[in-house]
Order: structure tokens, then sequence, then C-alpha cells
């Protein structure tokens, strides 16, 4: 029970100061992690990051993102 297990850590559930609360799910490590802190310095957004669908969606209604950020060719 509990919280579910994530790939990442998860942004906070407090609302971002004048940005989004994005999910961003690629299972590139290194292109999510490089979009994510992309993200974070072009503004005030609250992003996490999952490397797999199945953690993005456990998550999703914790977090309740503004947005998402999918890689379409998830397996």
């Amino acid at each position: 029970a509990g919280a579910p297990q994530h790939a990442f850590q998860p942004a906070l559930l407090g609302a971002p100061q004048g940005g989004l609360r994005i999910m961003l799910v690629d299972d590139n490590i290194d292109a999510a992690v490089s979009l994510s802190l992309l993200l974070e310095a072009a503004g005030d957004h609250l992003v996490s990051t999952y490397y797999d669908a199945a953690s993005a969606l456990e998550w999703a209604a914790f977090e309740r993102p503004d947005a998402f950020i999918l890689d379409i060719g998830l397996p």
C-alpha cells in the first residue's frame, strides 16, 4: 500500500511559482534528464521525470500535472 514506487523523484505537489507542473516520461534516461533540466531552467516549472509508462501512470493521480511530455515510442 502507500504511494507507488517511482523511477525518479516526482515533483513536489505544490503549485509552481508562475510555471507548470510537468510530467516527463521517456525511457532514454539521458534525454529525459537533459529535457527536465532545460524545462526547469527555462521557467519556474516543476518537472517530474519517469523512465517507464507504468510508474508515470501510477504517479499521475497523485501529482496531477498541468502538462505531459511523452516519448511516443515507449514499450
